[in-house]
């Protein structure tokens, strides 16, 4: 499936040769690491509010529902499909490349962070 992406955040330009790699449980990015960290973010690109609910943290999307959820590797800004990650025929496509250097993704990623800090202080019962 081709998607056609415009990130809310800088970008800079992707090779369109390059693709990750996975085998339907792990993932290598094209920077060379594997796994974690993937930020998720909707069809758009956005990142979302991972607490979930009605209300988001300014600058956040609401959760998408699956098939709808991008992921975006924090350390180098490539865009994939999370449904890609999961394929076993080895590739995943970058969709985009978010430029990590900007204040913009700096100021997102603190939300997403502050958001996910919020949902775990739910989760443990220690609600402010």
């Amino acid at each position: 499936m081709t998607v056609t992406l415009n990130p809310p955040y800088p970008v800079t330009p992707i090779d369109p040769s390059e693709h990750g790699t996975n085998n339907g449980e792990d993932h290598r990015c094209v920077c060379g690491e594997q796994g974690e960290p993937f930020l998720v973010a909707d069809r758009s690109g956005r990142l979302v509010d991972v607490r979930g609910g009605t209300t988001q943290l300014p600058g956040l999307s609401p959760w998408p529902t699956k098939p709808e959820v991008l992921v975006i590797h924090e350390n180098c800004g490539r865009v994939y499909d999370d449904i890609d990650l999961a394929r076993t025929d080895g590739i995943s496509p970058i969709l985009a490349r978010i430029d990590i250097t900007t204040p913009a993704w700096d100021t997102a990623v603190a939300m997403y962070y502050a958001a996910a800090e919020a949902g775990a202080r739910v989760l443990h019962g220690e609600e402010d």
